[in-house]
């Protein structure tokens, strides 16, 4: 049986909604982490995980979007950005498009926390028409919510750049991974004193009688490998990293599914 929406002619697809309610939306960036990952690290992730978790729950896959709000790595060769109300209408018509075709349960799987907004914005629009509301999950927050079992010290290496990023890459994509670029990066949560505020590069903020103000910069204007930290992980550890997250996201599929509309609950 096909997965992805892509492979199938529409004669499959009009046959496919009527047996699979749940489609899945990989969504991600292009953009640096670091420099030994590729730059398609986070769509790379939300993909795969898409695929392994639709092997198990039935479950059909758009075609991934590549593409995020990138802005503030802007300045390392690579890194593509797309405005904010550009991704909010895209993600709005992909929406509009799978419900118009007989999907019933839409589930994002949004590897790239600046995406959160104008996914937010566009689901709106979807209540808004169609009066129903659909999940994001982002495999970021599981990948290091799991990978504090594994690592030591994870509040210094769950970072951009660094972990657990590098140990899912050298599990899911190992010829893409260059472990001869690695070199040390800033530590996340070291702050560079101005007066008396704190500039926490790490958290894009300033902080001023303990309290974060955001402070838009760009990432290389203080870590020039754009990622923080020194990645020690493997692929023994992506892989553990790996297998939870598509638990995780396959339990949630087959529970949702069961979820006529999230509005009437």
């Amino acid at each position: 049986m096909k997965t992805y929406l892509s492979h199938m002619t529409w004669v499959e697809v009009q046959e496919t909604v009527k047996k699979q309610s749940v489609v899945f939306v990989p969504i991600g960036t292009t953009e640096c982490q670091g420099r030994h990952l590729p730059t398609g690290y986070d769509h790379i992730v939300a993909q795969r995980l898409c695929e392994k978790a639709a092997e198990k729950c039935n479950a059909v896959i758009a075609p991934v979007i590549p593409y995020g709000e990138s802005q503030k790595l802007l300045g390392f060769p690579g890194t593509l950005t797309i405005r904010a109300e550009t991704l909010s209408s895209l993600l709005f018509d992909v929406t509009d498009g799978l419900l118009k075709t007989g999907f019933t349960h839409i589930i994002f799987v949004n590897n790239h926390d600046p995406n959160k907004a104008p996914l937010e914005m566009a689901m709106s629009k979807i209540r808004e028409k169609y009066g129903r509301v659909f999940p994001s999950l982002w495999p970021t927050d599981l990948a290091r919510a799991f990978a504090e079992k594994y690592l030591s010290a994870p509040q210094e290496k769950l970072m951009h750049g660094n972990e657990p990023g590098t140990s899912l890459c050298l599990y899911l994509c190992p010829e893409l991974v260059r472990s001869d670029l690695i070199r040390p990066g800033p530590v996340a949560g070291e702050t560079i004193k101005i007066g008396p505020m704190d500039f926490s590069p790490s958290t894009f903020s300033i902080i001023y009688e303990g309290r974060k103000n955001p402070y838009l910069v760009h990432l290389g204007d203080y870590c020039k490998n754009g990622g923080f930290g020194t990645p020690e992980g493997n692929a023994e550890i992506g892989e553990k990293i790996f297998t939870e997250m598509v638990d995780y996201l396959t339990g949630f599929a087959n529970e949702f599914c069961k979820v006529d509309n999230l509005l009437d609950k």
